[in-house]
Parts: C-alpha cells; structure tokens; sequence
C-alpha cells in the first residue's frame, strides 16, 4: 500500500514537472522568416526590382529591393494576408518589404530607404500587424490613409484619415529580418522601453523626426547612439552582418538608469499645412483597391487589374501627367468618340498613352483634338 502510495506521488510529481515545462516551452515565440507578396497594378516610368524593370501583374516578395526611378511611380497591393494594404511610391523611392511570423501573428515591415511612400490599409486584421520604417522613425498601421518620407535625413509622417503610431527607429534594435528568439525578445523589450516616446497622429496631423532629432535622443548613452547609428539592413546584407544583442541590452540598461525621456523630448505634432493636404490629395488620386480575392489568382489578375485602372481612368491619367511632367489632351474622331490621355504624333498615327497602355489611332480618322 505504501508502495502504491510512492509510486502515486511519483507520477504525480513527473505530471506537474511536464506541465511546468510546457508551459515554459510554450511562453516561447514560435518565430518564422516568411515571404510577404505584393502585387504591381500600377507603374509610370521605370521601377527596378533585382536588376529587371517591373511590369504590371509582376510579384514582389522580399528577395530584392524596389527602386523607383525618376519620373516614375509604382501602385503594390499586398496578396495573401487578410489586410487589404495598399502602397504607392514616387520617384526616387527605394524600399522593400520584410514579413516574420511569431505564433498566429504576421508581422508585415516596409522599409523605406529613401523617397516617399502613401499607404492605404482597409480592414485591418488582428492576427496581422504592419509597420513603416524609415532611418529615424517607426510608423504603426491602425487602419487608414497616410503617408511617409524620408529624404534629406527627415522622415515626415502625415496622417490623411485614421490613426498611426510614430516612434524613433533605433537601428540595431529593430535591424533583424532573421527570426531567433533573443532578438524577438530584445526587439520587444526596446519596443516597450521607447514606449513613452511614441506619438499618436490623427486625421490631418503630421510630424518630422530627423537624424539630428533621433541623435540627440541618444545622447544619454554612448554605446547605444552606436548601435543605432549602424546603417539601416538591406536585402543582401542584414542576414549575414553580426550585431552584438548582449551590448544593446547592456545599453538599454544603462539608458535606464540615466534617462530623461519626458513629454517634453517628443517631437512636435502639428496639423499639416494646406500645402501638405493639396499634394497628398493630387498624389493619391486613382489609388484603389483590386479585388484581394481576384488579385490573388493569377488566371483572374490581370482582368482585375485593367478594370481597377479603367474605372480610375481620369484619376490615373491626371496622375500620370504630373510624374511624366506631359499635358493632357483629348483626341476627337470624326466618328464622335473622344479618347483623353497623354498624347504624342507619330507620322501617320497619334499615340494615346493611358493608364491600361497605348493606343495608336491612324491620323485619317481624326477630326482634332482640344487640351
């Protein structure tokens, strides 16, 4: 009996040690380097993406940068994921996208290396999150239309409709693509730490954080101005470049024994300009969403795509009269119709140019054409 009564214990004992370390177990991220997808439904001019010009219908995912070159423009619409994300970059603009994983939850980054970028995010899903980040600053997706830039060593964040969260962007502590466990915890301990440093920016608000701004930040803490001073990763380099993460923690303790990190030290948020709200109102015309569901089929994508064009047809082409810096004028066949569009003479043919292509219309059928 008192055998039995051993043995009991014993089980008992091994039942809650396993309980215990499963429960350690399971306290552990589960951390995932995935590949977030995007689709090109829209382009002016020339955008590189791993040496090659992108077309429309073309995906993207985080093998390469994306460079949009001047006096040019590119639409992406984000594909398997819940969110309807939408982003337009301008001329100028190198960025790329980066995606993790951690449990049930997709962690969607675009880093913006330089130019400019607007977003438009439409039911915002809870197991997803998305995030914009430039050198010196973090911008957090809650759902709504915005934009973000970094150019000159200044990100701008201005905020069209909805909310989105701005905190500084410290280098190596939110420099890793990769998925270990004590980088996913440290990026969470600095995320918690600078806390008291993000803002909130509503409708028609915007603000500014620079090099200098984040630089005097740091200042407290040498080793930590460092680390965040490491240049920004790339696609071919942020797999392979060693970070000292016991050093940023390390900082990060220091920084809190000596911080004086306020209300005070935020940057400003001011409501933006009338100058601010003209351009983005001109910048984003046409930008709509395609059919995810549609989108994401390749037999269905480019019917989608050309009707998401053809329905913001005037909206496109007043765009693309601005980036290409061309007028807009309408063609008058002597049947009636007219066709308005980006238009040039070419011998015997006039060449439309809009937003699905270029159309060639022999000289003989037209009666002329007014701007």
């Amino acid at each position: 009996m008192r055998c039995k009564s051993i043995i009991s214990l014993m089980i008992l004992g091994i039942f809650f040690s396993c309980n215990i370390l499963n429960s350690l177990f399971e306290d552990e991220p589960q951390i995932t380097l995935t590949k977030p997808e995007a689709v090109v439904i829209f382009l002016i001019g020339d955008v590189e993406y791993g040496g090659k010009k992108l077309k429309v219908g073309d995906v993207v995912s985080s093998d390469h940068e994306i460079k949009v070159l001047n006096n040019a423009l590119c639409d992406l619409q984000m594909i398997k994921v819940k969110t309807d994300m939408l982003m337009r970059f301008k001329s100028n603009s190198t960025f790329y996208l980066s995606s993790l994983k951690v449990n049930d939850s997709l962690q969607n980054t675009i880093f913006i290396k330089s130019g400019s970028g607007i977003f438009k995010v439409n039911k915002l899903s809870k197991e997803e999150d998305y995030k914009v980040v430039t050198p010196t600053s973090v911008a957090g997706v809650r759902g709504t239309f915005f934009l973000v830039s970094f150019i000159a060593d200044v990100a701008i964040t201005y905020v069209k409709e909805g909310k989105v969260t701005v905190r500084p962007f410290v280098g190596a502590l939110e420099r890793s693509l990769g998925g270990s466990i004590q980088e996913h915890k440290l990026l969470t301990s600095a995320y918690d730490y600078f806390a008291d440093e993000e803002q909130i920016l509503e409708a028609e608000q915007s603000n500014q954080v620079s090099k200098q701004d984040l630089n005097s930040k740091l200042k407290d803490n040498p080793d930590l101005q460092t680390i965040a001073n490491q240049p920004q990763p790339t696609i071919t380099t942020s797999n392979t470049e060693k970070v000292d993460y016991s050093r940023i923690e390390a900082s990060l303790e220091k920084r809190k024994t000596v911080s004086s990190s306020n209300q005070d030290s935020k940057t400003k948020v001011s409501k933006a300009s009338v100058q601010e709200r003209r351009v983005f109102v001109d910048e984003s015309k046409g930008l709509e969403f395609v059919s995810k569901d549609k989108l994401s089929q390749p037999e269905s994508r480019k019917d989608a795509i050309e009707n998401r064009n053809k329905s913001n047809q005037n909206n496109l082409i007043d765009l693309m009269a601005n980036v290409k810096k061309s007028r807009i004028e309408t063609l008058i066949l002597k049947s009636g119709q007219t066709i308005r569009g980006i238009i040039y003479e070419d011998g015997k043919f006039y060449i439309i140019e809009q937003p699905n292509g270029i159309t060639k219309v022999p000289s003989k059928l037209v009666k002329g054409y007014v701007f």
